[in-house]
Formats: structure tokens, C-alpha cells, sequence
């Protein structure tokens, strides 16, 4: 298990890249470009499976411009393993029509990383950045210590790969309060 967060307090300054509806990236702001996220360089042009190819993004703007409606929480996967990075990202038709015609991506990279053990949901390694956030040994009992919690997150994250399971806040070991953001995502064999 891998479990990622951000902090809230990013959000305002969301990556942003359009997608047409060849699903070829169309368009990125500074930010995306900034981040070196995939397709910032639109004069290239290229499709969104080639850009993610670990990801389901191809298959999320698809649905977004058959049904017009947004998808929200989607987790993008950029190389493999924890070692790799993620985005948490959603998905808006452009425009805000029942047939759109391109899609808006919009993402924020994911921080931190957890491996976890997959019964307890008690941490066995951690990146700097998580330490930094939870403390060294990590500290978020109160996360997935509910049986029935734990239960349904790990249900959800062996069924789809991935699980969102949202924002809540907590206390650094400094004693400061942060807003972060929860995803679990099934780890690859090579990391276990």
C-alpha cells in the first residue's frame, strides 16, 4: 500500500492542461509546465495514453466527453512503484456543456509516501517528506485504525488499484495543524 497526501493549502495553484478531444494534450499553464508534468510542451501535441501511459487519464477524459460531466479525484500514476510520482487530478468538460469538446485536467502532485502493511495499516517505510509531515516513526493512528475503515479502504484499493479516500486534518509533532489529502494505491510486486 501506498498512501500520498497534500496539503491543502497548494490547491489555489492547480497544474492545468487541456485536452481535445483526439486526446491530444492541447494546451498546459505555467504551473503544469513548471511541475515538468507530461504535455507541457504542447507544440508536440502528443496523446495523453502515451503522455501517462501508467494511468487511466486517457480513459477519464473519454468518459468526461461522452457524459459531460466532471471526474473528480482521479489518481494519476507517473513511473512505477513509491519511487514513482502521482497526481491527484479532476477532469471538466470544456465547455460546461453536455457535449464538450475538450477536457480540463487539473492536478497537484502528491507528496508523501507510505508503504503500509496491508492487515494493520501501521507504516513499514516512509519518504523524507513524510517524515516531515507525520514525524520519524509516523504518527496517524487515528487514520486507519478503525477496523471497518481500514477494512473498506483496503476492499477498495484490491478492487480498483487505487482508493481516494479524502481530506481531513491533522497534527503535526509540532504541534501545527495541516489539511491534507488520503490515497491509497496498490503498490507493484517489485516494491513489496
Amino acid at each position: 500500500m501506498i498512501n500520498l497526501l497534500k496539503p491543502r493549502d497548494a490547491a489555489p495553484d492547480t497544474a492545468s492542461l487541456v485536452i481535445g478531444s483526439d486526446l491530444r494534450a492541447a494546451g498546459a499553464n505555467a504551473l503544469w509546465r513548471g511541475l515538468n508534468l507530461p504535455g507541457g510542451n504542447t507544440q508536440t501535441r502528443e496523446r495523453v495514453d502515451k503522455l501517462f501511459p501508467e494511468s487511466e487519464v486517457a480513459a477519464s477524459v473519454l468518459d468526461v466527453l461522452a457524459s459531460g460531466t466532471p471526474a473528480e479525484n482521479v489518481l494519476v500514476r507517473m513511473g512505477s512503484g513509491h519511487e514513482g510520482r502521482f497526481l491527484c487530478a479532476h477532469f471538466s468538460p470544456l465547455p460546461s456543456a453536455a457535449k464538450p469538446k475538450k477536457v480540463l485536467m487539473q492536478a497537484w502532485e502528491m507528496k508523501t509516501c507510505f508503504v503500509l502493511d496491508g492487515e494493520t495499516g501501521l507504516p513499514l517505510e516512509a519518504t523524507s517528506a513524510a517524515d516531515a509531515v507525520f514525524g520519524n516513526p509516523p504518527r496517524f493512528d487515528e487514520l486507519l485504525s478503525n477496523p471497518e475503515t481500514r477494512a473498506a479502504a483496503l476492499a477498495g484499493v484490491a478492487r480498483d488499484g487505487a482508493k481516494h479516500l479524502g481530506r481531513f486534518k491533522h497534527r503535526r509533532p509540532d504541534g501545527s495543524e495541516v489539511e491534507l489529502e488520503l490515497a491509497l494505491v496498490l503498490a507493484d510486486a517489485e516494491t513489496n
